[in-house]
């Protein structure tokens, strides 16, 4: 849970951006960062969302070695479920100042549906678990019933045939 990955770049991996020297793997395996590490790190950590003009100048920004330095605004906003960060939403454009509070709103309500499908999503994980559980307790006394049922024919065969043998 400490660890996050930040947005996956995809103009860089796309190869949009000219001076990108790192190969899709080699970026990959750079982008997992701590919580508190980054940009995204940042929201992770205090479940804010994030606006930034500028992301390169930010002080909380990380720059992936390799990449280039490009003008570049940055928004991110937290994936809460019950009050918990599950991760965040980022995206990126290239240019200063390219959002404003209309395009966070956006993402904002965005990240709220998607905490509700995860939430969801969990919540469907727990009853599908619940119900191979059920199923398989209900299998069990099922089998016990027929076994009891099997005993109690076998048993009351058992004491007609002592009853008859007692005449």
């Amino acid at each position: 849970r400490d660890r996050i990955v930040p947005p996956a770049m995809s103009e860089i991996l796309a190869g949009k951006i000219p001076g990108a020297s790192l190969s899709d793997e080699e970026l990959v395996q750079r982008l997992p960062m701590k919580v508190g590490e980054g940009l995204t790190g940042t929201v992770a950590q205090t479940g804010q969302e994030l606006l930034v003009d500028d992301a390169d100048r930010d002080p909380r920004g990380r720059h992936l070695e390799g990449t280039p330095v490009v003008d570049e605004t940055f928004m991110a906003v937290p994936l809460k479920v019950k009050g918990e960060v599950r991760g965040v939403i980022t995206t990126a454009k290239l240019g200063l100042a390219q959002f404003g509070e209309r395009e966070l709103n956006l993402l904002k309500t965005f990240a709220a549906s998607v905490s509700v499908a995860m939430d969801n999503a969990q919540l469907f994980q727990k009853v599908e678990t619940s119900n191979k559980q059920l199923r398989a307790v209900f299998r069990d006394l099922e089998a016990r019933e027929k076994l009891l049922e099997s005993l109690i024919r076998a048993f009351r065969r058992i004491t007609q045939k002592i009853h008859i043998d007692e005449l």
